[in-house]
């Protein structure tokens, strides 16, 4: 297993209300083999540290067959008032392919990406942005009653 580690503060969000609460989910893109490793089709889940730093074992995938990457998103809940349980709130999702060495190492340096990558963050909720999501994104309400509503700090490409 390869050790990738992280800090969510790399795309400008910092520590989450009490009420709110963040995971970083990991897709294979597919199942693959290779030499004494197996790539199942199952993800993996991480909820960063309170000061947003994350470590998480994953299986290489620079070794396997057939070609694979992991896809990564960021998942924000929110905690029901009444009931209690974590509801999904809104996500992101990193661009590129998160391919993983057998090294492992820092998140941000095993992406690859091509020249269709996001040019600024995408962020898709239900109801308006949190006020904890960070400027400079684009942000999709989709519950928005007339379609999609879109917030923005500037053009909307």
């Amino acid at each position: 297993m390869a050790v990738v580690t992280g800090d969510i503060s790399r795309w400008g969000l910092g520590p989450f209300p009490a009420d709110a609460r963040l995971l970083v989910r990991f897709v294979p893109s597919s199942s693959a083999v290779g030499a004494g490793l197996v790539l199942p089709l199952r993800e993996e889940t991480i909820e960063p540290a309170a000061d947003g730093t994350f470590s998480k074992s994953l299986v290489s995938t620079t070794e396997l067959l057939p070609e694979c990457w992991y896809s990564v998103r960021f998942e924000w809940f929110q905690k029901h008032p009444i009931k209690g349980d974590w509801n999904l709130d809104g996500w992101s999702d990193l661009p590129g392919k998160l391919r993983v060495p057998p090294e492992g190492g820092d998140i941000t340096l095993l992406f690859e990406t091509d020249d269709r990558g996001f040019a600024v963050p995408l962020y898709f909720g239900y109801g308006e942005p949190p006020e904890w999501l960070p400027s400079g994104g684009v942000y999709y309400d989709l519950d928005d009653p007339e379609g999609v509503g879109v917030y923005s700090e500037g053009k909307v490409v």
